[in-house]
């Protein structure tokens, strides 16, 4: 299912959580969060949070002011939590390359007023070893 509005979300029956992240936010990049995949939609994260926040996505990244442009595949849907902690929720947000690189980094919401942080809601992954009969 392709989700676009938050009609489709609810039709899905999801619902993310959302957070206000302020200018001057300290956030931090999540780490092992490469294989990935939204609960719904193509796989994509950026996806996920336009479809979510109801939001344009900002010209500039919020974390270090690098132009965001769709077309150069310098923008991504980032995983960000409030803390470093292992069992800490992760929002999506959007960002540039170079911060979605930033793994287990400090990244600092300085150049937006706020940005709006969705609740990463992953697709369940089989394990290889489920469905075989034993």
């Amino acid at each position: 299912m392709k989700i676009k509005t938050l009609e489709d979300y609810k039709a899905a029956n999801i619902n993310p959580k959302k957070i206000l992240f302020n200018k001057g936010a300290v956030v931090y990049n999540a780490e092992g969060t490469a294989d990935d995949e939204p609960i719904v939609g193509d796989g994509v994260w950026l996806e996920y949070w336009e479809a979510a926040s109801l939001k344009a996505i900002p010209d500039n990244c919020p974390c270090c002011n690098e132009p965001l442009n769709r077309n150069s595949g310098n923008i991504h849907g980032t995983h960000i939590q409030i803390s470093q902690s292992v069992m800490a929720k992760s929002y999506i947000i959007p960002t540039c390359a170079g911060c979605n690189g930033k793994h287990g980094q400090q990244l600092d919401i300085n150049f937006v007023d706020e940005i709006l942080g969705i609740e990463a809601i992953n697709k369940e992954k089989q394990r290889p070893d489920e469905g075989a009969a034993g």
